[in-house]
């Protein structure tokens, strides 16, 4: 976790039992800028099915260009000229 700069989220559904695990982490995080996300009423899969499946869909899409897909977000990175 010492080389954890940026704000990250830990994103688990409490009804498994990672959420202790979420928990454990947060409180040795130290200094990094960690913020736990414990969402009631799913667990570690449920939480992951909708980006899950994004991501599936963009790559069934995939031709091989480089240009995002129309589900892709661009980012502030994105849109910077060199």
């Amino acid at each position: 976790m010492d080389e954890i700069r940026v704000p990250t989220f830990l994103v688990e559904g409490r009804e498994m039992a990672n959420g202790p695990s979420v928990e454990a982490l947060y409180a040795a995080r130290d200094s990094a800028p960690i913020r736990p996300v414990l969402i009631a009423g799913l667990d570690h899969f449920s939480v992951l099915a909708p980006g899950t499946e994004v991501v599936a869909e963009a790559i069934v899409a995939d031709t091989g260009e480089t240009r995002p897909t129309p589900r892709a977000r661009a980012t502030p990175q994105d849109e910077k000229t060199p």
